[in-house]
């Protein structure tokens, strides 16, 4: 019989050497890991035996909540929610084009509004030192206490008249009528000009660019030089 099983047994006794290696290795590994198992089965003790009373104490809930979702209390409730459920997950998924809008106006803001915001506009002796976005609330703020005068007819504004020996004219003005197209009055000061100059066309309204990707606008720059005055005389 041994004779017949010759070749099997050499391949047996050839196999026996690494398999007995690598069950020495595994043995080690377990034996170093019975330590910490043993720490584990005895920490886990308590809750296992406090498992039969949690399960007592739990089996009283789970017969009301069985009563608490049936068909007659918060079932048929969920009956009807079911059409808003599924009405709210197609307002979550229609929200993710939202959340995309929203992004790229808070990087508007972040990257150009708020740091333009920021800036000091110089105006020679007229310089304030106060930043753009304090500047136009000021304004705000003077307009609202301007306009608190009223009467029957409603708010009004008390302006000045102007006068003064330097004449003055504009230049031609688009969509007024002949002979009418220019207009004239009486400063006390030669004009200077108006900050910022009238930019010779209008400048490019770029739908497919994103607002946060422009470079933040330069109000010192050259385009806001002070334009030409009114021309003085006749």
């Amino acid at each position: 019989m041994f004779a017949r099983e010759q070749t099997s047994l050499t391949e047996a006794i050839g196999l026996l050497g690494p398999t007995l290696e690598n069950a020495r290795a595994s043995l080690t590994s377990l034996n170093a890991a019975l330590p910490d198992l043993e720490g584990f089965a005895r920490d886990l003790t308590p809750g296992v035996e406090e498992t039969p009373a949690t399960i007592t104490a739990f089996t009283p809930w789970i017969s009301q909540a069985r009563l608490l979702f049936s068909e007659p209390e918060l079932g048929t409730l969920i009956g009807d929610l079911q059409p808003a459920i599924k009405s709210f997950g197609h307002v979550v998924n229609d929200s993710f084009d939202l959340f995309k809008q929203t992004d790229l106006t808070s990087r508007c803001f972040s990257n150009v509004i708020l740091p333009t915001g920021d800036t000091v506009i110089q105006d020679g002796t007229n310089t304030t030192g106060a930043s753009v976005f304090k500047e136009f609330w000021y304004t705000m703020v003077a307009f609202a206490s301007d306009a608190q005068g009223f009467d029957g007819n409603g708010s009004y504004t008390r302006t000045a008249t102007g006068g003064g020996g330097t004449l003055i004219r504009t230049g031609k003005l688009s969509g007024r009528p002949k002979n009418r197209d220019i207009l004239y009055g009486h400063a006390l000061n030669t004009p200077l000009g108006t900050r910022p100059k009238r930019p010779s066309s209008k400048p490019p309204y770029k739908t497919n660019v994103d607002c946060y990707k422009n470079a933040k606008p330069n109000l010192n720059g050259p385009a806001a030089a002070a334009g030409p005055a009114d021309r003085v005389g006749k």
